[in-house]
């Protein structure tokens, strides 16, 4: 339960979790049925992730697939920012299925917006640093379409010249343990191929349910743990062009830009071997329990959905919906 009744003229309606660096809750304004989301950080804190995740959501160009900053301010109490109430995150998603992973075909699809989505973002000088099933919601309006979040520990990876950054040791261990590359637990400045090893790493995670560090807690043993897996234990049971993935994100230099159009073309090919259609129902769409319970507001995100084939299109104006 909510400490707050009111945070900056919106009421609190129920806790929702926890953020990179403090509570999220459910809100909602005098005269207005709209349910926001509330992201709070403590008015004491030494490193001030909500700044940051402000100012770079607000230089990002407005796009459905990043998190949208409604309103921000501060209490007495706490730093604050409000978006909209998105949908259940995909890792909420796999850990309401009865098997606790997705179907190949419903992990390689949210995969391939993934992928769109942290293309986007590079392609405007950032990397989110942080990339899980966690931190990618389903979109409120269009069940399907995914919408990134937390950008608390982002970076630009070009200078103000438009220079890649240089290679030099980062100021700590940035990411979550289980999702971060051997790069960052070495602590070097993450860039653009950390972000995508991620990715390759959640991938991993949403077909088989788990990755096989998936229990360590001790960074040094995670990272040879890491270090040691074949890539043939790794992509075990998993479609061979897995394998030309990884080698792919594996592979990357500190600078070099991954080949975003390549790792799509062998996710293509898996659909095509296949005969996988974009008309073909996702898990949680297969299984209305699946939302009902992944989400506290199932009625309110239900009511607002408009699950239509419109979110699976090839849309030009905005890439990060192209799923198939």
């Amino acid at each position: 339960m909510s400490s707050f009744v009111e945070i900056g003229g919106y009421s609190i309606i129920q806790r929702l979790g926890s953020g990179g660096y403090g509570e999220i809750y459910a809100a909602k304004k005098e005269n207005d049925e709209t349910i926001y989301a509330i992201k709070t950080e403590s008015i004491e804190t030494k490193q001030k992730g909500m700044e940051l995740e402000i100012n770079i959501l607000k230089s990002l160009p407005q796009a459905s697939c990043f998190a949208t900053v409604i309103d921000s301010g501060s209490t007495a109490a706490v730093n604050y920012f409000v978006m909209p109430l998105y949908g259940p995150s995909l890792a909420a998603l796999k850990s309401k299925s009865e098997i606790k992973r997705f179907s190949l075909y419903t992990a390689l699809w949210a995969s391939k917006q993934m992928l769109l989505i942290l293309q986007r973002l590079h392609s405007y000088g950032f990397v989110h640093c942080d990339v899980k099933p966690s931190n990618f919601l389903l979109q409120q309006k269009s069940i399907g379409g995914l919408v990134l979040i937390d950008f608390g520990l982002s970076s630009k990876f070009r200078n103000e010249s438009g220079k890649h950054i240089e290679n030099k040791s980062s100021d700590g261990f940035r990411g979550t343990l289980k999702y971060a590359s051997i790069n960052i637990h070495k602590l070097q400045e993450p860039t653009r191929r950390d972000d995508v090893i991620s990715w390759f790493y959640s991938l991993v995670e949403l077909v088989k349910g788990q990755l096989p560090w998936h229990d360590v807690r001790d960074k040094n043993l995670c990272m040879s743990c890491k270090q040691t897996i074949t890539t043939e234990k790794l992509c075990q049971n998993l479609p061979p062009q897995t394998i030309e993935i990884w080698n792919h994100c594996r592979d990357l230099k500190f600078d070099e830009e991954p080949n975003y159009s390549f790792i799509i073309e062998q996710i293509d090919s898996i659909f095509k071997e296949n005969e996988w259609t974009a008309s073909m129902p996702l898990d949680w769409e297969n299984s209305t329990s699946i939302i009902k319970d992944a989400t506290p507001f199932p009625e309110y995100f239900n009511k607002s959905s408009q699950c239509s084939v419109s979110y699976r299109s090839n849309a030009d104006d905005d890439r990060c919906c192209l799923l198939i």
